[in-house]
């Protein structure tokens, strides 16, 4: 019976484990659904300012000609430059981070489908230490009949 009661304690603790483990990787996952609504509104805000700069730098190209617009013109140009190419990091970044999350779900659907499997395992050892008690009760009740 102890050996029994030991096998059983094994899968809870692991059970315990994967279900910590699942709640964290939930947690991650939540994290990174909010990093990147805050990077979705970065871009957003980058894509407008962008727009904003390349309107600024066209209406200065068309329209005046001095030295000091013309620096302020090759100013907003490479501001606009970086703009773009920080968009595009920012893309790069979410798109590494939906592949991040596509992963993570995954695992946490692996972890579920383990502690459900589990679970099933250690009814089925509740039910198989209940018939090895049942029958060593009868085997006590049958050597007490022949002593």
């Amino acid at each position: 019976m102890s050996s029994i009661t030991e096998t059983m304690s094994s899968p809870t603790q692991t059970m315990s484990s994967l279900t910590q483990t699942t709640s964290s990787l939930t947690e991650t996952i939540s994290s990174l659904t909010q990093t990147m609504s805050s990077l979705t509104q970065t871009m957003s805000s980058l894509t407008q300012t962008t727009s904003f700069f390349t309107e600024t730098t066209s209406f200065l190209t068309e329209t005046i000609h001095t030295s000091f617009l013309t620096e302020t013109t090759s100013f907003l140009t490479e501001t606009t430059s970086f703009l773009t190419e920080t968009t595009s990091f920012l893309t790069e970044t979410m798109s590494s981070l939906t592949q991040t999350m596509s992963s993570l779900t995954q695992t946490t659907s692996f972890l579920t489908e383990t502690t459900s499997f589990l679970t099933e395992t250690m009814s089925s050892l509740t039910q198989t230490i209940s018939s090895l008690t049942q029958t060593m009760s009868s085997l006590t009740q049958t050597m007490s009949s022949l002593t």
